[in-house]
């Protein structure tokens, strides 16, 4: 193709992305050479570009379309392939078929009823591709602190470009289940509503200050809903005002929330965390979830203990990692807690919350790990970045000689088993009111798996095993030791005891170790 010609559509496109080996744009005979531009209808939201494009689908004729116009220096077979992001599966196709040179557009709408997150489109002609990015909004709601006190005001970040917005926080109450999916947040108004005009801030991301009050203790959802229908939440975990309210602190996985969140905050059409590409070492805090605003899995790894805690009146002190690591030292921990507990995936955590628990249980404090895969990665926390530095048993401190089992594998939850009741000193009271003796099985256990190891400590024993789990042959073992400084230690071994707390077996056992833990 003559330069002059290249050179005119290069300037009529403003941008060219295009992975090309370096001798094709030289040679008449090379593959077309593509030029993409994209576009929402021409009302971009802070960040877009050419190749990066903001749509709301809500059917208001606003950003519900994303405009590709792309540009063949010569006929091709053209297709376009979209893959959202955080997600596992085949890309959708869509064959262009034959195309000529020359310019040319294509409207593209994301699948029906989409909930926020970024798809990458690539369009491909012969060996010549181009990507453009879609994120598709709702009610995107960042909170730069997992935590706040009593009193305090929220202070968020909203993305959407809807014109008015209702505003409540909302409280998990003992309710049953309405719904199992992951974006909806089921919970009772904590105090009353306020509504806020956002007709002029639809361009931008914008401060959103949400006043809390004097409540107890615990998970709280922040709920945004727009005047068209979109929803958007993001959790609160509200801490006492004085550490030591009550003996009894349960810490929510924070980091490990918004590790498993693909949300795409700097518009590569990847999400902003290691489990995007494992060669990436940092996750950014602060961000919006995904699923409306509802961290990964929540509905089944958290909730149903948090439901719990609720039907029980459980007095308890809920902190955020950042609260654990900001106690300072396990002497303090100690002098202000019985039992800590870890409801759900604490895979991600600081050296400051590993010594204080670590000390603390070497002082006798009492420790319950509800979930499996916990405290297996090292990471450090600068600023908004979580960074991944190495897994703790590489360190010299496996994650066993404290918890009593270990990290042993993941299938994604291919095949799950039973837990069956073993032959142990806290069989009798850990079960009692079960009606489940030794053989007897309960619940469905799995996708990742903990078991003892060399480095447990001598006494751990194990009071249920799932066996088979994997296709190696795997077990998953729930443990439980004692020191004699006193320290009680039990483990779940699997995805998740939490997650059992809404059955009656499940909820017993929860019953029974924590009237056995909470004993100093």
């Amino acid at each position: 193709m003559p330069q002059p010609r290249l050179a005119v559509a290069l300037a009529l496109v403003s941008v060219v992305l295009v992975l090309l080996p370096a001798a094709a744009t030289c040679a008449t005979s090379s593959p077309p050479f593509l030029v993409v531009r994209a576009s929402n209808g021409g009302s971009p939201f802070q960040g877009d570009s050419p190749t990066l494009v903001t749509v709301s689908p809500n059917g208001d004729h606003f950003r519900d379309t994303v405009t590709i116009h792309y540009w063949l220096s010569a006929p091709a077979y053209v297709r376009l392939d979209s893959a959202r992001h955080g997600t596992v599966g085949r890309r959708l196709r869509a064959d262009l078929g034959r195309t000529s040179a020359g310019a040319h557009v294509y409207w593209w709408t994301p699948p029906a009823r989409p909930a926020p997150a970024s798809y990458a489109l690539r369009l491909q002609a012969s060996l010549a591709t181009a990507t453009v990015v879609v994120h598709v909004q709702g009610v995107d709601i960042g909170a730069a602190r997992a935590a706040y006190r009593p009193g305090d005001t929220a202070r968020l970040s909203v993305r959407t470009d809807a014109r008015h917005l209702t505003v409540d926080v909302l409280g998990i109450t003992d309710a049953a289940p309405t719904t199992r999916r992951n974006d909806k947040v089921q919970g009772m108004p904590a105090g009353p509503a306020f509504r806020v005009g956002w007709d002029r801030r639809g361009d931008h991301a914008y401060p959103l200050n949400v006043p809390l009050g004097h409540w107890s203790s615990g998970v709280y959802f922040v709920r945004v809903r727009a005047d068209d229908g979109r929803v958007g939440f993001t959790p609160i975990v509200l801490r006492p005002r004085e550490l030591g309210t009550a003996r009894v602190a349960i810490v929510m996985p924070t980091y490990t929330w918004q590790a498993y969140n693909f949300y795409d905050c700097d518009g590569d059409g990847r999400g902003d965390t290691w489990y995007a590409g494992w060669r990436r070492h940092s996750t950014r805090m602060g961000r919006p979830y995904l699923s409306r605003g509802v961290p990964a899995h929540f509905n089944t790894y958290d909730l149903p203990f948090l439901r719990w805690v609720a039907r029980h009146r459980l007095r308890a002190d809920f902190l955020s990692d950042a609260d654990l690591a900001s106690i300072g030292s396990g002497d303090t921990l100690a002098r202000l807690y019985d039992l800590v507990v870890f409801p759900g995936h604490h895979e991600y955590v600081t050296q400051s919350e590993y010594d204080v628990v670590q000390r603390y249980r070497d002082l006798g404090g009492n420790l319950a790990w509800l979930s499996a895969n916990n405290f297996f990665w090292k990471v450090v926390r600068r600023g908004p970045m979580l960074e991944r530095v190495a897994q703790w048993r590489t360190l010299g401190r496996p994650e066993a000689a404290l918890i009593g089992a270990q990290y042993r594998g993941n299938d994604e939850g291919q095949r799950r088993a039973p837990m069956v009741v073993t032959q142990s000193p806290a069989e009798g009271w850990l079960f009692a009111g079960t009606d489940l003796g030794i053989g007897d099985t309960f619940g469905m256990f799995g996708i990742e798996i903990d078991a003892r190891a060399p480095s447990s400590p001598s006494s751990t024993v194990t009071v249920a095993r799932a066996t088979n789990l994997f296709d190696n042959g795997l077990s998953a073992e729930m443990t439980y030791y004692e020191q004699p400084n006193g320290a009680k230690v039990f483990a779940a071994g699997a995805f998740t005891l939490a997650g059992l707390a809404d059955s009656h077996v499940g909820a017993k056992i929860l019953e029974n170790l924590f009237a056995h833990l909470s004993v100093p």
